[in-house]
C-alpha cells in the first residue's frame, strides 16, 4: 500500500469521524447511570430519568436543537462507551478531575460538591472525619471520588458497590461501617427514603471540593463547544437557578 493509499484513509477515517456529531440525526445518545437522585434516578411511576442532570442536559441539548436519548449503564462503563463512541455525552454527576481529563472533554462545571459520610446512628460521634475512618470499613460506589478517597485513608477496608443503594443498604445491614459518597446524594437519600434511613445519619462535614461537567469525546469539539454555550445561557437567562431550586431548594449554588 502506498503512502498516498495510506493518507487519503487515514484522513477519510479522521473525517468520517469528526464530523460524527454534524452529520448525525437529531438525536444525542446521553449515558447515566440513574441511581444517583437528586441527581439522576429512574422514576418508577412514570418510567422516566428525572434529577438534576436530567434537566440540565435535557434543556442544553434541547437549546442546541438535538433531542436526548437516554443510556442507562454503570458508572465505570461510561468513560470506555465515549471514548468508542457509543455514546455521545456523558451526564451522570461526573467529578472533573485531572485523570479524566486525559480521557474525556468536560464541560464547564455546572455543580461544586464534596464527600459525605453516612453511618449508623449509633455511630454518630464515633465516625465523624476521613481521620476517624482510619481502620473502619467503607462502602463506595465503583468509580466514584468517593472511592478514590476511601482507598487513601490508612487501614480502611473498602467495599465497592455498583449504585448507591448497594452501598446504603449495607451500611444498614451493618456490612460496613460508613458510606463514602457525594453529600448531596446522601442527604437526598434521607429525605425521600424516611423509613429506609431510619437509624442511620449523614455527619454534617463535607470532605474534598470537586466540580460536576458533562463529558464528550475530546474529538468533539463541536459538540462541546455548543453544550458550553447552552450552559451560559441557561445560567444568564435564569435557567439553571430555577433547575437549581426545584432539586436542591434553594438558589445558593455550592
Amino acid at each position: 500500500m502506498t503512502f498516498k493509499s495510506v493518507a487519503l484513509k487515514a484522513l477519510l477515517g479522521f473525517t468520517i469521524f469528526t464530523s460524527s456529531f454534524a452529520a448525525s440525526s437529531a438525536t444525542l445518545r446521553i449515558g447515566t447511570e440513574p441511581t444517583f437522585a437528586p441527581f439522576e434516578f429512574m422514576n418508577n411511576a412514570s418510567g422516566t430519568y428525572e434529577g438534576f442532570d436530567m434537566d440540565m442536559i435535557r434543556e442544553a441539548v434541547k437549546r442546541m436543537g438535538h433531542t436526548p436519548e437516554l443510556h442507562q449503564m454503570g458508572f465505570d462503563s461510561l468513560v470506555p462507551s465515549l471514548r468508542t463512541n457509543s455514546i455521545d455525552i456523558i451526564a451522570a454527576a461526573m467529578t472533573i478531575t485531572p485523570k479524566r481529563q486525559r480521557a474525556v472533554a468536560f464541560t464547564q462545571p455546572y455543580y461544586d460538591a464534596g464527600q459525605g459520610i453516612m453511618v449508623l446512628e449509633a455511630n454518630r460521634d464515633r465516625y465523624v472525619d476521613l481521620k476517624t475512618l482510619e481502620g473502619a470499613r467503607i462502602a463506595v460506589q465503583i468509580g466514584t471520588t468517593g472511592a478514590e478517597m476511601a482507598v487513601k485513608i490508612p487501614g480502611a477496608k473498602v467495599y465497592k458497590y455498583n449504585t448507591t443503594n448497594e452501598a446504603i443498604l449495607e451500611l444498614r445491614n451493618r456490612g460496613v461501617d460508613a458510606v463514602l459518597l457525594d453529600k448531596p446524594v446522601l442527604g437526598y437519600f434521607t429525605v425521600v427514603n424516611p423509613r429506609a434511613a431510619k437509624g442511620m445519619v449523614v455527619q454534617p462535614g463535607v470532605f474534598g471540593a470537586e466540580s460536576f461537567g458533562f463529558a464528550v469525546n475530546k474529538q468533539n469539539t463541536q459538540l462541546l463547544k455548543g453544550l458550553n454555550e447552552a450552559l451560559d445561557a441557561m445560567r444568564k437567562d435564569g435557567t439553571y437557578d430555577r433547575i437549581y431550586a426545584k432539586w436542591f431548594g434553594t438558589t445558593e449554588r455550592r
